[in-house]
């Protein structure tokens, strides 16, 4: 199974992990995806700042349960600041985010202490970089030294947390070096002559497997991540498709036979009013003359950060009478996402999404 990793605040990194079965994505605070879908989430505490600091403290509890339930929290810890009275390690969970003291201070000598992390800490010894060290470990149950000063200042540790571990690190100065050989601890690293004994059937599997991960991002993506998932579950769906460019253009275009279509899509902390269809409103009906037969379709990923069963309406009276007047065809994201479940499983179904998609005024029901 491939070990799924998240990087917060770790956007630029340009990773080389050929042969390890993993797959990185990377975000930020305000863009924080649902963390129960990682095995191992890894922080750059120099991305919690005065914008996201009080962001990051009201994910607290989600670190709290993504540990809690088997995930690996790994904390990469730079000077520790307070912004308008947020604290920047607030989002460890608890007891660390309560307990333990956290003092800025700069070191050259390390202490490596014996535990399955010893190795990979004296490999990486010249690539660390200490800012900051952590008082009141030892006093907290199930924590573990992993490396200190010459003065025993801890400045690396871990703490086991129901089914999972925290694991706070010093920062290092070669990132990309550090995950390489980080990653190679929690993962096998796979030898080129497997590909020679793989089952026919892989292939297939991979391909449907990447298909899907990126239709996840129906779910919770935005902005141009979810377009791309639109643009991939309306090409399941048997359409032409074409990304559209920045500016006035649609987000994408769509064609099967004579019938064109223009999406525009958008992910939203609420639901959709008028004023977020003004874009494919302005371009129908600048291009309708030209094409009389052009479809309006506006999908949306309404209320992104909540989960699905637990989201309100996704349209607001007026959107809906505008979709009327226009004959504006209105698709929420995770009602997509369901009906791709089906279309894949069963390729007949695709014929009737499509013409639901092509026929469909107001808001329709996929599946």
């Amino acid at each position: 199974m491939t070990y799924r990793v998240l990087l917060i605040g770790m956007e630029g990194l340009q990773e080389n992990l050929k042969g390890l079965d993993v797959k990185i994505e990377k975000t930020t605070w305000e863009y924080l995806t649902p963390l129960y879908w990682y095995d191992m989430v890894i922080v750059d505490n120099t991305s919690v700042n005065s914008k996201t600091a009080r962001i990051a403290i009201k994910t607290r509890n989600e670190f709290q349960e993504f540990v809690k339930h088997g995930g690996i929290l790994v904390c990469l810890c730079c000077r520790p600041k307070k912004y308008g009275g947020y604290k920047s390690y607030g989002w460890l969970p608890r007891p660390l985010s309560s307990k333990v003291k956290i003092i800025a201070s700069e070191a050259h000598s390390l202490k490596i202490k014996r535990s399955l992390l010893d190795k990979f800490l004296d490999r990486q010894r010249d690539n660390i970089n200490v800012e900051c060290h952590f008082r009141d470990i030892r006093d907290i149950p199930n924590a573990e030294v992993i490396a200190t000063t010459g003065l025993e200042e801890v400045i690396a540790f871990s703490m086991e947390l129901g089914g999972g571990k925290v694991i706070c690190l010093p920062q290092f100065k070669n990132k990309k070096l550090f995950l390489e050989n980080w990653l190679e601890i929690w993962i096998s690293r796979k030898p080129d002559w497997v590909e020679k004994y793989q089952y026919e059937e892989k292939g297939e599997l991979l391909v449907k497997l990447k298909t899907i991960n990126i239709l996840e991002k129906l779910l919770y993506g935005n902005d141009r991540e979810l377009c791309k998932a639109v643009a991939e579950a309306f090409r399941i769906l048997g359409f032409e498709v074409k990304m559209g460019g920045r500016g006035a253009e649609p987000d994408i275009y769509i064609r099967y036979g004579s019938f064109t279509g223009i999406v525009e899509v958008k992910g939203l902390k609420t639901h959709a009013d008028r004023d977020d269809m003004r874009a494919l409103l302005d371009y129908y009906d600048a291009n309708v003359d030209k094409h009389p037969a052009l479809k309006g379709i506006f999908v949306v990923n309404h209320y992104r950060r909540i989960e699905p069963k637990k989201k309100e309406k996704p349209y607001t009276d007026g959107a809906m009478e505008l979709a009327q007047r226009k004959g504006f065809c209105l698709i929420t994201t995770t009602d997509l996402y369901f009906a791709m479940e089906d279309a894949l499983n069963d390729s007949s179904l695709q014929e009737e999404l499509r013409k639901k998609i092509m026929d469909g005024i107001g808001l329709i029901k996929l599946a």
